[in-house]
């Protein structure tokens, strides 16, 4: 995988809520370059922490910074 920065991490499919940001698993795929079903296993393995809402699954920004095991200061 090429090396992310925080900057890749912006992407239009989000929300925020409680002042953290959740990724759509569309904005994940598009981060990852993997399918909805690779996102999809990745959390029902615990590789990466997703959450249901009203049916749609989303990742925050936090876990996916883990998942990819990012450290860096905010610009």
């Amino acid at each position: 995988m090429e090396q992310l920065t925080i900057k890749d991490l912006k992407n239009p499919e989000y929300e925020t809520r409680g002042g953290d940001i959740f990724y759509a698993i569309g904005g994940v795929t598009e981060i990852l370059k993997v399918t909805k079903s690779t996102i999809i296993n990745y959390i029902k393995k615990g590789e990466i922490e997703g959450e249901k809402v009203q049916g749609k699954w989303y990742v925050s920004e936090n876990s996916l910074k883990k998942y990819l095991g990012l450290w860096y200061t905010e610009e």
